[in-house]
């Protein structure tokens, strides 16, 4: 009896019938889920995935007619080639491995790739005969009548995987997926996943876990480019798709904050999620040139993990996922950006993007949106002014001061007259033109504490109580008062003016209610939240004071919460610095 069976389904061009439906399977008892699918111009599919069954329907001649042993779950695979009918199977085999994309050309013939944990048979000559760790990618070519033509491994002693796969008109083979440490320390000394001379990233870039990108030459017996596509954080390639120039276009789960993107990504920050926090699959989109040594494009995007694309005409479509509804979103990567072209904005302090708290100082990105040289204001009559070297920011109809303005980046306070609206459009005019708009959300706060060196990742800068700054070298005492800056914090009582430096009195506490912890379960006494005085009115500090029994430590952990809605726990933006307590 069979379980779970496979099934592909194929509709008309109107999608308003159904032409065939097929059903295949053995009688496994997980079943047989389809991982990917695939048609070629003559309306062949190629259906992969997984089975646990050992009798999976096999035809004749294929080049693996029986099930190996699986040696973790899902490392028993298959690919099969209906024809155009869906009347009868082409072709079908086993694959000893976890198959997770398949792709045609135009000559029939398939390519697969996946994960595999060390039971593959490949092919003499093959880039990689062997696996090199816990589990490496795979790369299979089927010939049109199903006769295997390459089989091998890519990986490096981690543990790394095949997520998608395109094929360019010579039939070189494109992937892209993960690989990610075994375990939770790094590997400083150990070699890697196997990149090339010349790749963009040769160094793994950490967090867990780097997407990477390649291309196999079409025998299959070398690298025509191999490389990592991550920053600091874990990141992912989940979609590939190839011009007809051969240049690769890649999608991709990120949550590093320095992925690598360029000076025209339409966001160059992640999307700052609804929940406080970045989105856990914020998504990055990156056109590699043919050679793999360079980044055409790159953007941070909030999207699902669907890419499709023109290949002759070189347009990629990607579905936006927005607060509101969905959008497609159509990315020319043979336009230029326009004269002035606003590419994304986020939190001065922590670079998190696409939403605007009043008040929050800003880096907006984009290109030819200022001066070549960048300009610094100066602060006249106790106030930073809204016009800078030509250039004005509006959110809305409301102009913003202006702290810092060159070509490709601008610092503004986002004015607090926004209070209250659902989201706002920004733009910029310099030099008589004006940019696109770029639409934000507005929410209550979104805090991002300052570091020490404008990384997101730097120490943070918080002072002891003598006023120095908190180090390993420098630690504060307990039960006494440290003070972290931060933006995004909200509006203030008494209410805080748009640019304006703020006094020294009277003081301006802000308006949502803050907990803190340090270095411990014991709630630590905030003894001031609020405007900085000296400082413009977008930028806050909160005095906290530790504990007498906290613990102590060069990287003691603060939690400082914002309580959104008083009356409850839900709601919170929360920032989690560290702090060296002696």
């Amino acid at each position: 009896m069979h379980s779970w069976p496979a099934f592909v389904v194929k509709l008309n061009p109107a999608g308003s019938d159904i032409v065939y439906a097929a059903l295949f399977g053995g009688s496994g008892s997980q079943g047989q889920p389809v991982s990917a699918v695939a048609v070629d111009s003559d309306g062949n599919a190629y259906v992969t995935g997984t089975t646990n069954a050992t009798d999976f329907p096999i035809t004749p001649g294929a080049f693996q007619s029986n099930a190996s042993p699986a040696v973790v779950f899902g490392d028993r695979g298959y690919i099969v080639k209906l024809n155009p009918a869906g009347s009868a199977l082409v072709y079908s085999s086993y694959i000893s491995a976890a198959p997770r994309a398949v792709a045609a050309d135009r000559n029939g013939q398939a390519y697969v790739t996946g994960e595999s944990w060390g039971q593959l048979a490949t092919t003499p000559g093959s880039v990689q005969p062997r696996i090199n760790g816990h589990s490496d990618a795979f790369v299979l070519k089927v010939s049109g009548q199903g006769t295997l033509l390459y089989s091998t491994y890519i990986g490096g002693p981690m543990i790394d995987g095949g997520k998608a796969i395109a094929v360019d008109d010579r039939g070189s083979a494109y992937i892209t997926g993960v690989t990610g440490q075994v375990g939770s320390g790094p590997f400083p000394d150990a070699p890697q996943f196997p990149v090339t001379s010349g790749a963009l990233q040769r160094a793994f870039g950490g967090g867990g876990g780097d997407g990477f990108a390649l291309k196999l030459t079409p025998d299959g017996t070398s690298l025509g480019y191999s490389t990592y596509l991550g920053g600091s954080d874990f990141d992912s390639g989940s979609a590939i798709q190839v011009n007809s120039q051969g240049e690769a276009v890649i999608l991709g789960s990120s949550a590093s904050y320095d992925f690598p993107i360029t000076p025209d990504a339409f966001l160059p920050t992640i999307f700052f999620g609804f929940a406080g926090g970045p989105i856990q699959d914020s998504v990055f989109l990156a056109q590699l040139d043919a050679a793999g040594g360079k980044l055409n494009y790159a953007t941070h995007l909030q999207s699902f993990l669907v890419l499709t694309m023109n290949s002759q005409k070189n347009i990629a479509y990607v579905p936006l996922l927005w607060s509101d509804a969905p959008q497609l979103a159509t990315i020319d990567f043979r336009a230029e950006p326009p004269p002035l072209f606003l590419s994304g904005a986020g939190n001065s302090a922590s670079d998190l993007g696409g939403v605007v708290s009043p008040g929050e100082l800003l880096s907006l990105y984009g290109v030819g949106i200022g001066p070549a040289i960048g300009i610094s204001a100066t602060v006249q009559n106790g106030a930073i002014g809204t016009t800078l070297g030509g250039v004005q920011v509006f959110f809305d109809e409301i102009a913003a001061p202006v702290l810092y303005a060159a070509s490709d980046q601008i610092r503004v306070q986002a004015p607090f007259e926004i209070t209250g609206r659902q989201n706002v459009q920004v733009r910029v005019h310099y030099a008589g033109g004006q940019s696109n708009l770029l639409s934000m959300i507005v929410f209550q706060e979104v805090p991002g504490i300052f570091t020490t060196n404008g990384n997101p990742y730097g120490p943070p800068a918080i002072l002891n109580q003598d006023g120095s700054l908190n180090t390993p070298d420098n630690p504060a005492a307990r039960a006494s008062i440290v003070s972290i800056y931060l933006t995004g914090s909200g509006v203030t009582e008494p209410p805080s003016v748009t640019g304006q430096i703020t006094p020294v009195a009277p003081l301006r506490s802000l308006s949502a209610p803050i907990r803190g912890y340090i270095g411990g379960p014991k709630e630590a006494s905030v003894t001031f939240a609020g405007a900085a005085p000296g400082l413009i009115s977008g930028a806050n500090v909160i005095n906290v004071q530790i504990p007498d029994d906290a613990h102590t430590g060069d990287r003691i952990p603060v939690s400082i919460i914002f309580l959104i809605h008083p009356g409850g726990p839900s709601g919170v933006h929360s920032i989690a610095p560290n702090i060296a307590i002696r």
